[in-house]
């Protein structure tokens, strides 16, 4: 192909670190090389998608489209399942790695590098402003790096405003949520996307607990989502317990600070079960700060010793401060972020981000928690967190691979041939693999997908990685062609092809093959895949051999095999628009398992045969290829397939899930397959919501804090 010059408009983005609402585009381009498709460059689909056409090549080798920014993960994820699409590049922004504006960044650097903040604003999308209550001395409320953030808030000590005349309330709230890229002062993790609602409980270093109390209630009441207490006392209070069980109970994250001690006792309320308790280190070190108070009952650690941040006495707007006061809103203002990134999250997901994305500290161990935050860390678990994927289908199932076969493929035999098998289906349209399941459970082999006429090199390596001497290709040369076969071959794989002139004779082929354990078979559509899919683990682990049929007869392939085994029962899938009563009266003693939708009836197959499974493994129920690689691993792993859309969770499917938390007495371990393409963060977390909700507390919210690693 020849090698064509194009030239790109190149953006020099120089305020790298301004919230990425204020400079995000509405639309992206994306370069696509290759022969492309004329379906992806009709009138139709560019109406669909909005999507026209910027630039194209002499010989039409290249395009450059504009996508919607919601559309470019769809449209990128299609393009490069194409085999006639060479590549597929979304164009970034350039930057001048340059630090924030705020005129003080530097003095705030050695603490913003160990949390990895920088990093972790490349990803960081706010999408609101997150209310955090701070509980403290108040704040000086005309302050240029605070003003525009603040919202009204109480004074519990006297009458008037919430005034800071102590200095401390003013550095806590800089450190949550200072204005970022303001040419002001300083800036905060949230980058400012905060309303800090300030609630005054101490004047001149006294206060009481009644004030405390009364502050918790009064921001769990106006609306706050997280509330930063840097103060503390060493003995129990049922007033403040009971103000903090009243904040737990409503969802709002509570952070407090450790005490500055010294010793191996932490104070209240950070001791307290429900509250993120935060001790301090030194960044230069990562060493515990030596005034801060460490125990049990610490969760995590941040910078402490040196903090500069917003202030107010003796002139001065900014200055240096040490304290646990102060790593306290560093993990508030991590909070915070995270919320604005994805606003979905409920306060024990924020609170289990955190932690499981901490860096952990080599001192004290057991005594300063899961370590030390870490911003990159926790916005990267949002996406990630309960996910196998990879950038498109072909790597996801190389992902699955990979995990569900770490330790390597054990020998089998198929037709009087050892060897450590992998089966390969294609990432296009797959009938012929509907059933490859089976056969690769029985090899202990992994299903993987690939390109139609060309081999991916991530595929190829995780073949090698995984010891691969042989590969079943499933389907024939309009699936797989005899391209990727030679090539396969030429690399010293022992290669077998299923295939037959159709999906049912492929089927027949498979079925053939397979050591049957039951005298159960059951049958599925071979024109609709979901049914297929969400009854392979159970057929795999069982040894019933899945028939295809089509909806009004059953096809002869289908028939010879039928005819050619002795079976006593017929499992049928779906309704009648799946499968006709016509169909069934040709079988023997039919039953149907069928329900309302395609989620519905995977619901009822998983109910059928596995009623008790300890672990879920949740898929795309509009788009199969993930399911397809995936069911093989549900089966090694004894786990139920979960049917769900790509921007919520169907209702019989919610239901499935309520049924089986409620009878479920200890944690639901489960995967997600596909990225956000396929299921989107959202019902990702919804699902870790509904699923994982013991993952800090039971089913009243008693929560324990324990050490995630």
């Amino acid at each position: 192909m020849k090698r064509l010059r194009f030239n790109l408009l190149i953006l020099f983005l120089i305020a790298f670190l301004i919230p990425t609402s204020t400079f995000a585009e509405e639309t992206k381009r994306v370069i696509v090389k290759g022969e492309i498709p004329t379906s992806k460059n009709s009138e139709n689909v560019k109406s669909q998608s909005e999507i026209s056409s910027l630039n194209h090549g002499t010989n039409n080798s290249y395009e450059i489209y504009e996508v919607p920014e919601e559309e470019i993960d769809a449209f990128v994820e299609n393009l490069l399942n194409d085999p006639s699409v060479a590549y597929v590049e979304v164009e970034q922004p350039l930057y001048l790695l340059k630090v924030p504006n705020d005129p003080f960044f530097q003095s705030q650097r050695k603490d913003f590098d160990r949390l990895r903040v920088l990093e972790g604003w490349n990803t960081y999308n706010p999408l609101k402003r997150v209310r955090v209550a701070v509980i403290d001395s108040g704040i000086k409320l005309d302050h240029p790096d605070l003003s525009k953030s603040l919202i009204p808030g109480r004074n519990f000590i006297s009458q008037g405003p919430p005034v800071d005349k102590d200095g401390h309330g003013t550095h806590v709230a800089g450190i949550i949520g200072a204005q970022t890229n303001n040419n002001t002062g300083v800036a905060s993790i949230s980058k400012g996307m905060v309303e800090i609602m300030p609630l005054k409980v101490i004047e001149q270093e006294k206060g009481s607990t009644i004030h405390l109390a009364n502050a918790i209630v009064h921001a769990v009441d106006n609306g706050a989502e997280i509330i930063n207490m840097s103060l503390g006392f060493y003995n129990h209070s049922p007033s403040v317990y009971e103000a903090v069980q009243y904040a737990y109970d409503n969802d709002v994250l509570l952070i407090a600070a450790a005490g500055n001690n010294g010793e191996e006792r932490v104070m209240y309320p950070a001791a307290y079960k429900e509250v993120i308790a935060v001790a301090a280190i030194d960044s230069n070190t990562t060493e515990k700060a030596s005034f801060s108070n460490y125990g049990t009952e610490i969760e995590l650690t941040a910078p402490g010793q040196d903090v500069f941040s917003t202030f107010h006495q003796n002139n001065k707007l900014y200055e240096f401060s040490s304290g646990t006061s102060m790593a306290a809103p560093f993990a508030t203002s991590l909070a915070a972020l995270l919320k604005s990134h994805q606003p979905s999250l409920t306060d024990l997901q924020i609170r289990q981000i955190i932690n499981d994305g901490a860096v952990p500290l080599d001192s004290y161990t057991g005594l300063l928690g899961n370590g030390h935050l870490d911003v990159k860390n926790s916005l990267d678990l949002v996406e990630a967190k309960h996910r196998i994927y990879g950038k498109n289908a072909i790597h996801t199932s190389v992902e699955i691979a990979n995990k569900g076969w770490k330790n390597g493929i054990n020998t089998a035999t198929l037709n009087n041939k050892a060897g450590k098998f992998a089966v390969l289906s294609t990432n296009q349209s797959f009938p012929d693999s509907l059933t490859g399941t089976t056969l690769a459970y029985q090899l202990d082999a992994p299903l993987l997908l690939t390109h139609p006429t060309r081999l991916d090199e991530q595929l190829l390596i995780s073949l090698q990685e995984l010891g691969v001497t042989d590969i079943i290709l499933l389907g024939g040369e309009i699936a797989i062609s005899r391209t990727v076969e030679n090539q396969l071959s030429n690399q010293g794989y022992t290669i077998h092809r299923m295939a037959g002139e159709n999906r049912y004779e492929t089927n027949h082929k498979i079925n053939h093959s397979l050591e049957r354990k039951s005298n159960d078979v059951i049958i599925a559509s071979g024109e609709n895949f979901p049914d297929a899919l969400a009854v392979a683990p159970f057929a795999s682990k069982r040894g019933i051999p899945i028939v295809l049929v089509r909806q009004n007869g059953i096809p002869s392939a289908a028939l010879e095999y039928l005819n050619s085994i002795h079976y006593t029962r017929a499992i049928v899938l779906g309704g009648e628009q799946a499968i006709s009563n016509s169909v069934l009266r040709q079988l023997k003693n039919p039953i149907r398992i069928a329900g309302n939708d395609r989620y519905d009836t995977a619901v009822k197959i998983n109910e059928h045969f596995n009623r008790n499974a300890s672990s879920l493994l949740f898929a795309s129920g509009e788009n199969f290829r993930d399911a397809l690689a995936g069911a093989n691993f549900a089966a090694k792993r004894d786990m139920n397939m979960v049917l769900v859309r790509s921007n919520r969770i169907p209702g019989s499917s919610e239901n499935y899930l309520k049924r089986k938390v409620g009878n479920q007495n200890t944690l639901i371990p489960f995967h997600i397959l596909g990225g956000p393409v396929a299921i989107n963060h959202t019902v990702a977390w919804d699902i870790d919501r509904m699923v994982n909700y013991r993952g800090y507390y039971d089913g009243n919210r008693n929560i324990k804090k324990i050490n995630l690693h």
